[in-house]
């Protein structure tokens, strides 16, 4: 006799604002720097190494009213960062012994870090704090670049993409927004962030887009002529002309690709003296690599609301208008995004449309790929082979068995057994079920099958379906 009760939960309700859990590392692969993490019983990551910094990386701040540059070693920063594409998870990960600390993003809606109130349980871990992060309310305005300032990059339409472009991102973070952060925690923070805009843009292809991030500039409130401030906000449009002279006239160190302002302040309209704050970013379209290669977004500090503002925005730096708008005229051959609906809901939209909120539609992935193909080489970058093959192609369901699930997640059981009903298969169901008793019953719980498990002969799962 099985007792079988549920245990399938949707994803917006994996966690609860301000719960402890106890995260363990259950599997690694050494040699490919793989671990699987276990958050607690049910919920776990496929964690693969993250590469978002530039293997010097420059660090710029100001001392006497005069910009100092340091080189960090990119990828001494950046040793500990994982992802995982399928859960959204970006998120430095360290180990001491057995003990196993994050501190980043669990999911795009929720952060995890460290309890600074608990201490260690011997035998469940380290204790972490799971909070939810703040909804960015995402209004934005794309503004039109003039033709005059982007008609030198142009090339023939035809010329073949590379299958990999990084694009070379410089940020400035600005004086509210650092005043949370020493120098490596704001490095850190940036790396995770950028790390988690990276994976909304694995949603594009034909080229793939990899951000690479080049350098973070420490914005103070003496040497911030790159905005215009008024009662404690950042004006929208006078900030970025700001922003966009403070680029040209070299402030910037080096010639990245793009430069982005992240502001700890609200964003403001001011008009015949009235302001309004509904605009949390905004954005040249198709700026990237001219003089108009500038974007404004919001983030309030430690709290990577500004991930989802940052994806936005520098999707128009790349060429995409939203979706449902015509097409621009300066970049030739730009073919809009009429045919993608407003109500669809992906990034390039501001409805919620809940897994596309965290993808771009085919028209945002048209418009990128026209836009590459009008920037010259020196612009969108060559990457070599090992780039795309150190993104991992294996899924959770390959690198841990069903057997193992049970086990870990249920340890207080003994002899757990990993089951599988007739017809439940095809259906991309198990379950893990406890020891029978005297009467021959057994306590069953329900869970989803994992991504990549096998089902049906010679196919998998993917987000609960067999193929």
């Amino acid at each position: 006799i099985l007792v079988f009760t549920a245990f399938v939960k949707p994803a917006a309700t994996d966690y609860v604002s301000e719960e402890l859990v106890f995260p363990k590392v259950i599997q690694e692969r050494i040699a490919s720097s793989e671990k699987v993490v276990s958050i607690k019983p049910g919920i776990f990551l496929n964690l693969v190494k993250s590469h978002i910094l530039a293997d010097q990386l420059i660090l710029t701040d100001s001392e006497d009213d005069a910009l100092v540059h340091t080189i960090i070693n990119g990828t001494k920063a950046e040793e500990n960062l994982y992802h995982d594409k399928y859960k959204g998870s970006s998120l430095f990960l360290h180990q001491a012994g057995d003990a196993v600390y994050l501190k980043g993003m669990l999911t795009p809606e929720w952060q995890i870090e460290p309890s600074i109130t608990e201490e260690r349980s011997t035998n469940n871990g380290v204790a972490h704090q799971v909070t939810k992060i703040p909804e960015a309310r995402l209004y934005c305005n794309q503004i039109a670049a003039e033709a005059n300032h982007i008609h030198h990059n142009v090339v023939t339409e035809s010329r073949q993409l590379p299958q990999l472009v990084t694009p070379e991102v410089y940020v400035i973070s600005d004086s509210r927004h650092n005043q949370a952060f020493t120098h490596s925690d704001l490095v850190a923070y940036m790396a995770v962030l950028f790390n988690a805009v990276n994976l909304r843009f694995a949603s594009i292809s034909k080229p793939f887009v990899r951000l690479r991030l080049v350098g973070i500039q420490r914005g103070r409130p003496q040497t911030e002529i790159y905005m215009k401030k008024h009662l404690g906000h950042t004006l929208d449009t006078e900030s970025l002309q700001r922003l966009r002279n403070y680029v040209n006239y070299g402030y910037v160190h080096g010639n990245p690709d793009m430069v982005y302002l992240m502001t700890g302040r609200k964003i403001a309209t001011l008009k015949n003296g009235r302001m309004t704050t509904r605009v949390s970013g905004l954005a040249y379209v198709g700026g990237l690599c001219c003089s108009t290669k500038v974007a404004i977004g919001e983030d309030i500090p430690l709290s990577f609301k500004g991930v989802h503002i940052a994806a936005h925005e520098i999707a128009h730096l790349l060429g995409a208008v939203h979706d449902g708008s015509g097409p621009i005229s300066y970049i030739p051959g730009h073919p809009g995004a009429k045919k993608c609906p407003w109500t669809d809901g992906y990034i390039m939209s501001y409805i919620d449309g809940g897994r596309n909120n965290f993808r771009f539609s085919v028209c945002t992935n048209e418009q990128i790929r026209i836009l590459l193909r009008n920037r010259d080489e020196r612009c969108i970058g060559l990457s070599s082979e090992q780039d795309l093959t150190s993104i991992s192609s294996k899924l959770p369901g390959q690198t841990i068995s069903g057997s193992a699930f049970c086990e870990v997640n249920y340890p207080s059981w003994e002899d757990v057994k990993y089951r599988v009903l007739p017809g439940m298969e095809k259906k991309c169901l198990f379950y893990c079920c406890g020891p029978t008793d005297e009467n021959g019953a057994a306590v069953c719980r329900q869970h989803p099958a994992l991504d990549g498990m096998s089902c049906e002969k010679g196919k998998i799962c993917k987000n609960g379906i067999c193929t």
